[in-house]
């Protein structure tokens, strides 16, 4: 299971980062991935199948990856449910296109046309992967390092090697990082000049 933390720590003496502040720690696990993509629909209501369809419009650079018969999860009155894309129009209308989805089992109750729905789109199916939480570390290494605790006493740089993105939530591990790690996953901004760092205090959220 994920782990949390928010920790304070400084550098030697003598570096330039030298005011504590907050950061997040995680621990490195390995699970069920999915690659998805979050999405908004609306329902209507076709005529010609007399059938209740949710319609997508998605950014263009999935184009290639979108195909009927791929699978999307969403949530209503808080009972999930599954659909299936049925038809991939592929003309493209400023930056996106057209996908419609039908529901696997049945229509969510109390649905009507026009109603918004949040939704998953699964690029593929799920596979056992090496999971890292997306975090703010990403932008200041663009995924190529990250901090690793040592000893639950030192933060130490560690190359790494990322793959696919499910959303928001996690990155796959290539290389790197074995389940079990603890890492840093929140913003390098003061960092980014740093080998390693001190850790003087963990504090279990």
């Amino acid at each position: 299971m994920l782990g949390a933390y928010f920790f304070f720590f400084s550098t030697r003496p003598g570096c330039r980062f030298k005011v504590a502040n907050r950061f997040s720690l995680v621990t490195v696990t390995y699970g069920p991935f999915t690659e998805f993509i979050p999405q908004t629909g609306t329902m209507e209501f076709d005529s010609d199948t007399r059938c209740h369809n949710l319609k997508v419009m998605v950014d263009e650079r999935y184009l290639s990856r979108i195909a009927v018969g791929l699978k999307a999860t969403t949530t209503f009155n808080n009972a999930g449910y599954v659909l299936t894309i049925t038809n991939v129009t592929p003309a493209v209308i400023d930056g996106r296109f057209n996908i419609e989805l039908n529901f696997c089992d049945k229509i969510p109750p109390g649905i009507a046309d026009g109603n918004s729905l949040r939704l998953r789109i699964e690029l593929n199916e799920p596979s056992n992967e090496i999971l890292l939480p997306v975090g703010g570390f990403y932008k200041d290494t663009g995924g190529k390092w990250i901090f690793i605790v040592k000893n639950g006493t030192t933060a130490v740089r560690r190359d790494i090697k990322l793959g696919r993105k499910s959303g928001s939530e996690y990155f796959e591990v290539l290389e790197g990082l074995r389940p079990g790690d603890q890492v840093i996953t929140s913003s390098y901004k003061e960092l980014n000049d740093l080998d390693s760092v001190d850790v003087l205090e963990l504090k279990t959220l």
